[in-house]
C-alpha cells in the first residue's frame, strides 16, 4: 500500500498479524456475516504550540487537509479528530500531523492519542455514533 500525504510517500509496513513474505493489507477483514470490518481505529489531537488561537486555529485546518487528502474515513468533533483505517496508515498520518504542524509555524507540539486495534475489526465511527444523531 502506497500513500501520499503533503509529499512524503508510504511504503508497505510490515505488521505482527502477517505471515512472512505475503503481502500486508491490514485494512478490513471478513467476519462471520461476510461483511468487511475496519481493524483500527485512531482518534487524535494536536495541539501546536502558538502565539495565538488564531493561528493555531490555521495549523489545525492544514492537519485537517492532510487527512481528508490521505482518503480514510475520518471524522472531526470539536476537540478531536477520529479516522478508521489501517493502522499502519493512520499512524503514519498522526506522525505527519507533527511535522504539518512545526512546518506551519508552531515552536512544538503536543499531541494526544487514542488507538483502537483488532485484527478481527473494531466498531466502526457509524456503529458507535449512529444512535445520538
Amino acid at each position: 500500500m502506497r500513500a501520499n500525504f503533503g509529499g512524503t510517500r508510504l511504503s508497505r509496513v510490515e505488521s505482527p498479524d502477517q505471515s512472512v513474505g505475503r503481502p500486508f493489507e491490514p485494512e478490513r477483514v471478513n467476519t462471520r456475516g461476510g461483511k468487511n470490518m475496519i481493524k483500527s481505529s485512531i482518534s487524535f489531537q494536536v495541539l501546536p504550540k502558538t502565539a495565538t488561537d488564531k493561528e493555531t486555529i490555521k495549523i489545525v485546518d492544514k492537519v485537517i487537509a492532510m487527512i481528508k487528502k490521505s482518503g480514510v474515513n475520518y471524522e472531526v468533533g470539536p476537540m478531536e479528530t477520529t479516522m478508521e483505517g489501517d493502522l499502519e496508515t493512520l499512524l503514519q498520518i498522526v506522525k505527519e500531523a507533527q511535522y504539518i504542524c512545526i512546518k506551519a509555524g508552531a515552536k512544538s507540539v503536543f499531541t494526544n492519542v487514542k488507538i483502537a486495534y483488532s485484527p478481527k475489526g473494531v466498531l466502526t465511527i457509524n456503529q458507535k455514533i449512529k444512535k445520538y444523531r
